[in-house]
């Protein structure tokens, strides 16, 4: 069993993944955490909140960095990356820090408000209703 987790309040993620025998603490402190441009869960906080591609006419309507919002660093939390050693098999640790912050994400949203988010990227008009 794996352990994944993620912790999201204000601008701060915590992030907690296996460290397997013989993996890199330092590497992997840096593959889930290096900077803002290649954090993984600031990557998919982004999706989560700015990642709407739309589609008109068959076009995509974003054609660039000037209508597509990346993670820039004002608006990258901090990020803070917890090793928790164990025996298991070695096994990749760029990816665990993505799958729960959009869930992270919406559990902090609704613990705010009172109101679940089903869809993303996050509605900043459904949040005004």
């Amino acid at each position: 069993m794996r352990l994944y987790a993620l912790y999201l309040t204000g601008a701060l993620v915590a992030t907690a993944i296996p460290l397997s025998a013989g993996a890199q603490p330092v590497q992997a402190t840096r593959q889930t955490a290096a900077g803002p441009e290649q954090t993984t869960p600031t990557l998919d906080a982004c999706r989560a909140l700015y990642g709407n591609i739309t589609v008109k006419d068959g076009q995509i309507q974003q054609s660039n960095y000037t209508d597509y919002l990346v993670p820039r660093i004002d608006i990258t939390p901090e990020t803070h990356v917890y090793l928790v050693e164990n025996d298991h098999l070695p096994g990749g640790v760029g990816e665990p820090g993505v799958p729960p912050t959009a869930p992270a994400i919406c559990n902090a949203i609704y613990a705010a408000t009172g109101k679940r988010i089903r869809a993303l990227p996050v509605d900043p008009q459904m949040l005004k209703a």
